[in-house]
């Protein structure tokens, strides 16, 4: 997530938002993006290579929230990898001395979301 990127960039980068035409699966947390719901789409060439990416727009937030208090609003959005970067602090939250803190974890909200997609999928 705090990925600074290797020197090579896209040639297309093109994110907006849409809404679902048809059934995707967000390329963050792999739930569904059920017909109707708002998404994001980002839409890459690299390396001469078109890909489009589908997410849930609380992923994209969450992703970006991550990149702006755990990176230190330091780095860029790595297709693919809010579930590495949580997972990092995914068993507890600490504050400035170290003690627990109550409370969700970004972990929680993150598996909340997927579930909550999975369920509206399901029905």
């Amino acid at each position: 997530m705090c990925y600074e990127g290797d020197n090579g960039y896209a040639t297309v980068y093109h994110l907006r938002e849409f809404r679902a035409s048809k059934l995707y699966h967000c390329c963050e947390c792999g739930g569904p993006i059920p017909v109707g719901a708002r998404y994001e789409r980002l839409f890459m060439v690299f390396d001469g290579l078109a890909k489009s990416y589908h997410t849930h727009l609380e992923c994209a937030a969450l992703s970006d929230f991550a990149i702006k208090e755990l990176c230190a609003d330091h780095g860029t959005r790595m297709v693919g990898g809010l579930v590495e970067e949580l997972g990092e602090y995914a068993e507890y939250e600490v504050d400035s001395e170290g003690n627990d803190l109550p409370g969700p974890t970004l972990w929680d909200i993150f598996e909340a979301i997927r579930e909550g997609y999975e369920r509206q999928a399901a029905a």
